[in-house]
């Protein structure tokens, strides 16, 4: 990570974090053993991820709400991940 700006935790209890600097979210396994990209499709408008800066998590819809750099928000959805 270059510049982690924000965490959640999952039920789970794995970390997703925002890696601003990467474009770019990990989701880090609840024993801290292993991180790897999270593959997300955006559900507005297809552009990819820039610039993530702030999350919130919606576990019971499986949306994963996401903050950009420059005051963007879109709502960005699980894909393929077992949380």
């Amino acid at each position: 990570m270059e510049y982690p700006t924000s965490l959640v935790v999952t039920k789970n209890h794995n970390i997703l974090v925002a890696d601003v600097c990467n474009s770019r979210i990990l989701l880090v396994n609840n024993s801290l053993s292993f991180a790897r990209k999270l593959t997300l499709s955006v559900v507005d408008d297809g552009i990819g991820l820039k610039l993530p800066c702030g999350l919130c998590l919606d576990e019971s819809r499986g949306r994963l709400y996401v903050g950009e750099v420059g005051g963007s928000h879109r709502e960005l959805v699980f894909y393929g991940v077992g949380l």
